[in-house]
């Protein structure tokens, strides 16, 4: 009974850490989509601002030149805000589809560290003490490999996390002062 109760607080240990794992992953692919989605936005906000510009160029005197290139100007401006935007954009969609390959291989990782945790209380059971023994240091490996792997998942995840917010941050700022 006390070896099974051993391995179930250690298969538990596992569970938890792969769930951690999970979560990390998540909250990753999630602030690479609020990225990806402001980075749409700004498009977008641009793009309306490009087209009211141009529709105010077009119907302009042509014999108002100062103003004729004040808006062309701007057209101009915004036309390279966009397609800058548009490239910052297709890194962040790769940022997302990576963000994505890290999760699916975190939750991947999880379900098999699940099958090790219901190994781990199987073996518990059915070789008693002497099982018991094999089995916490496989799981002591295994939560150590896990930490080891999650930190750096969670490491790599929030540092491309924090350049994309930080990039968003900067072109809504862009994107603030153009109105």
């Amino acid at each position: 009974a006390a070896a099974e109760a051993e391995a179930s607080r250690e298969a538990a240990g596992v569970e938890r850490e792969a769930k951690e794992r999970v979560d990390a992953a998540s909250g990753a692919l999630s602030a690479a989509k609020a990225t990806s989605r402001a980075l749409e936005n700004g498009i977008s906000e641009r793009e309306t601002a490009r087209a009211a510009t141009q529709k105010e160029y077009d119907g302009t005197f042509i014999l108002r030149f100062q103003k004729r290139g004040q808006l062309k100007d701007e057209v101009s401006r915004l036309k390279k805000e966009i397609k800058e935007e548009a490239k910052k954009l297709e890194k962040a969609d790769k940022a997302v589809e990576q963000a994505s390959t890290a999760f699916d291989k975190q939750k991947a990782y999880a379900d098999k560290q699940q099958q090790v945790a219901s190994k781990l209380r199987a073996d518990a059971a059915a070789a008693g003490e002497k099982s018991l023994a094999a089995a916490t240091k496989k799981a002591d490996s295994a939560v150590a490999d896990a930490k080891k792997q999650a930190a750096a998942a969670v490491k790599a995840a929030e540092g491309k996390a924090k350049a994309l917010l930080k990039e968003a941050d900067s072109l809504q700022a862009k994107a603030d002062k153009l109105r």
